[in-house]
């Protein structure tokens, strides 16, 4: 189920809600003042996998680091 982030338009409190798209607008009420005037934020995405996951230590290579490929002469 996506995730979608609202900000209330009178009291200005971020918050995020969890529903299907034609649930989204009757869900998006603020938590803090109950108010149904939330507008949309647009943001980035996030993957399906752990941050934990992303971490760059995870893609540790046994023969050292990765050198830069010399560019070729055409």
């Amino acid at each position: 189920m996506p995730t979608y982030e609202f900000k209330c338009g009178d009291c200005g409190e971020p918050f995020e809600i969890d529903a299907h798209l034609d649930e989204r607008d009757e869900k998006a009420v603020c938590p803090k003042c109950g108010s149904r005037n939330a507008k949309p934020v647009f943001s980035g995405f996030t993957l399906g996998i752990p941050r934990t996951s992303m971490n760059p230590t995870n893609f540790y290579r046994p023969n050292g680091p990765v050198t830069p490929l010399k560019p070729t002469k055409p």
